[in-house]
Protein backbone atom coordinates (compact mmCIF):
# COMPACT_ATOMS: atom_id res chain seq x y z
CA UNK A 1 0.00 0.00 0.00
CA UNK A 2 1.02 3.61 -0.58
CA UNK A 3 2.34 5.42 2.50
CA UNK A 4 -0.02 7.94 4.05
CA UNK A 5 1.24 11.52 4.24
CA UNK A 6 2.09 13.08 7.58
CA UNK A 7 -0.78 15.13 9.02
CA UNK A 8 -0.53 18.87 8.53
CA UNK A 9 -0.09 21.18 11.51
CA UNK A 10 -3.74 22.27 11.22
CA UNK A 11 -4.85 18.66 11.74
CA UNK A 12 -3.03 18.32 15.06
CA UNK A 13 -4.25 19.51 18.46
CA UNK A 14 -2.25 22.44 19.79
CA UNK A 15 -2.14 21.20 23.37
CA UNK A 16 -4.12 18.59 25.20
CA UNK A 17 -4.01 18.68 28.99
CA UNK A 18 -5.71 15.55 30.29
CA UNK A 19 -6.20 13.54 33.43
CA UNK A 20 -8.56 11.69 35.71
CA UNK A 21 -11.24 13.33 37.84
CA UNK A 22 -10.72 12.27 41.45
CA UNK A 23 -14.12 11.35 42.95
CA UNK A 24 -15.28 13.31 45.99
CA UNK A 25 -16.01 16.83 47.16
CA UNK A 26 -12.67 18.37 46.14
CA UNK A 27 -12.68 19.49 42.50
CA UNK A 28 -10.13 18.49 39.92
CA UNK A 29 -8.94 21.77 38.38
CA UNK A 30 -7.27 22.09 34.98
CA UNK A 31 -5.90 25.23 33.39
CA UNK A 32 -7.09 25.89 29.86
CA UNK A 33 -4.36 26.70 27.33
CA UNK A 34 -4.34 30.40 26.50
CA UNK A 35 -2.45 33.03 24.55
CA UNK A 36 -1.83 33.35 20.84
CA UNK A 37 -1.19 29.62 20.29
CA UNK A 38 -4.58 28.72 21.82
CA UNK A 39 -6.59 31.51 20.21
CA UNK A 40 -5.18 30.76 16.74
CA UNK A 41 -7.24 27.56 16.65
CA UNK A 42 -10.96 28.04 16.00
CA UNK A 43 -12.12 24.91 17.83
CA UNK A 44 -11.73 24.45 21.60
CA UNK A 45 -13.36 21.78 23.74
CA UNK A 46 -13.34 19.87 27.00
CA UNK A 47 -13.92 16.16 26.38
CA UNK A 48 -15.21 13.90 29.16
CA UNK A 49 -15.23 10.12 29.13
CA UNK A 50 -15.88 7.29 31.55
CA UNK A 51 -14.44 3.80 31.88
CA UNK A 52 -15.69 1.28 34.41
CA UNK A 53 -13.98 -2.04 33.75
CA UNK A 54 -16.56 -4.81 33.91
CA UNK A 55 -19.53 -2.45 34.35
CA UNK A 56 -20.60 -0.99 31.01
CA UNK A 57 -23.88 0.16 32.59
CA UNK A 58 -22.13 2.53 35.01
CA UNK A 59 -23.16 6.18 34.87
CA UNK A 60 -21.85 9.44 36.32
CA UNK A 61 -22.89 13.06 36.56
CA UNK A 62 -19.97 15.48 36.34
CA UNK A 63 -20.23 19.05 37.58
CA UNK A 64 -18.28 21.09 35.03
CA UNK A 65 -17.54 24.69 35.99
CA UNK A 66 -15.71 26.78 33.39
CA UNK A 67 -14.20 30.14 34.39
CA UNK A 68 -13.64 32.81 31.74
CA UNK A 69 -11.62 35.16 33.94
CA UNK A 70 -14.75 36.90 35.21
CA UNK A 71 -17.58 34.43 35.82
CA UNK A 72 -18.28 30.70 36.11
CA UNK A 73 -20.64 28.78 33.85
CA UNK A 74 -21.77 25.44 35.20
CA UNK A 75 -23.14 22.38 33.41
CA UNK A 76 -23.80 18.84 34.65
CA UNK A 77 -23.41 16.37 31.78
CA UNK A 78 -24.26 12.70 32.22
CA UNK A 79 -21.68 10.08 31.24
CA UNK A 80 -22.06 6.36 30.64
CA UNK A 81 -19.29 3.79 30.63
CA UNK A 82 -20.70 2.29 27.44
CA UNK A 83 -21.21 5.65 25.71
CA UNK A 84 -18.91 7.93 23.81
CA UNK A 85 -17.30 11.09 25.09
CA UNK A 86 -19.25 14.19 26.06
CA UNK A 87 -17.92 17.46 24.65
CA UNK A 88 -18.24 20.83 26.41
CA UNK A 89 -17.36 23.78 24.14
CA UNK A 90 -14.73 26.23 25.40
CA UNK A 91 -14.02 29.80 24.30
CA UNK A 92 -10.76 31.68 23.78
CA UNK A 93 -11.50 33.57 27.02
CA UNK A 94 -11.80 30.48 29.25
CA UNK A 95 -8.93 30.09 31.72
CA UNK A 96 -9.76 27.04 33.86
CA UNK A 97 -12.20 24.20 34.42
CA UNK A 98 -13.27 22.65 37.70
CA UNK A 99 -14.60 19.07 37.58
CA UNK A 100 -16.41 17.22 40.37
CA UNK A 101 -18.02 13.77 40.45
CA UNK A 102 -18.76 11.03 42.98
CA UNK A 103 -18.01 8.19 40.56
CA UNK A 104 -14.55 6.76 39.71
CA UNK A 105 -13.39 6.25 36.14
CA UNK A 106 -14.10 9.74 34.75
CA UNK A 107 -11.37 11.32 32.63
CA UNK A 108 -10.98 14.59 30.77
CA UNK A 109 -8.98 16.15 27.95
CA UNK A 110 -8.85 19.77 26.76
CA UNK A 111 -8.22 20.12 23.04
CA UNK A 112 -7.81 22.82 20.43
CA UNK A 113 -7.68 22.19 16.70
Amino acid sequence: PAPTPDPSESDMPQWTPSGTVVPGDSPTVALVPHGSAWSAYPHRALHLGMDQVGDTGATAVVRVAVHDGTTWRVTRPNLTASGSTVTVPLTADDVKVSLTTDVPGVSYAIESW
